[in-house]
């Protein structure tokens, strides 16, 4: 009897844990956090970003205004953030900027007048030294000034500091570089964390799992990005 209650109870959390990663549901964001703190994040090829941006490249149109950077891009409504503007999200889950860079052309494709780019920790994530992570932001800034397109860099968003552990010194390195290339770009640099974050990274009522921001959390970067959003 007791075996059969000890399968039975393997059994619903099996039932449990295929249901969450299937959904991704309560608790998979938090259980993903988990991961990343222990082994670090899953840097293989994400299908659903695959499939994304094949969408990118069968269906542009042109806007006003391009989203461009990795999941907490992605995960932005920003067609409803910004209703009065038009424009498109162009970010990617788990992207690192040499790979916005290798896909910037499709990127142009929606003719933006305004981009906003914020990308970077998927690279220190991956080990990417900051001089390499600087270099491709730059080359992405350029390409878009040569086609003629108001740039904004935005900082890299920090995570809660338990979750980045020493990543978080990375972060805040690479931020002060990229607000030093801002300067020399002559672009604005939009510290988003100067809203988000605290002495302990990201703040825990503006996010779910430590790394992404919830809706709170999108209200304020919406609130720092309107100066910049065209009329």
């Amino acid at each position: 009897m007791r075996t059969l209650i000890i399968l039975g109870v393997m059994g619903l959390w099996f039932l449990v844990g295929v249901l969450v990663g299937h959904t991704k549901a309560f608790p998979f964001d938090v259980l993903r956090a988990a991961k990343i703190a222990i082994l670090g994040p899953d840097l293989t090829p994400d299908p659903a970003g695959v499939a994304r941006s094949g969408l990118f490249d069968s269906f542009v149109r042109d806007v006003d205004v391009v989203m461009i950077g990795d999941s907490l891009t992605a995960r932005g409504t920003w067609s409803d953030i910004f209703p009065q503007n038009t424009i498109t999200n162009r970010g990617i889950g788990g992207d690192r900027a040499d790979q916005v860079l290798a896909r910037l052309d499709a990127i142009l494709a929606t003719k933006p007048d305004h981009a906003f780019v914020m990308i970077g920790i998927n690279d220190i994530f991956a080990g990417r030294e900051q001089q390499d992570i600087l270099a491709d932001i730059e080359a992405i800034l350029k390409e878009l000034g040569q086609a003629g397109v108001a740039v904004y860099l935005q900082s890299t968003l920090e995570c809660y500091e338990e979750i980045c552990a020493d990543n978080r010194e990375a972060v805040l390195a690479l931020n002060i570089g990229l607000r030093r290339l801002a300067e020399q770009s002559n672009i604005p640099f939009i510290d988003v964390n100067a809203q988000v974050s605290d002495g302990g990274g990201l703040r825990l009522d503006l996010t779910h799992d430590g790394i992404h921001l919830n809706a709170h959390g999108y209200a304020l970067w919406r609130d720092m990005l309107i100066p910049y959003m065209p009329n």
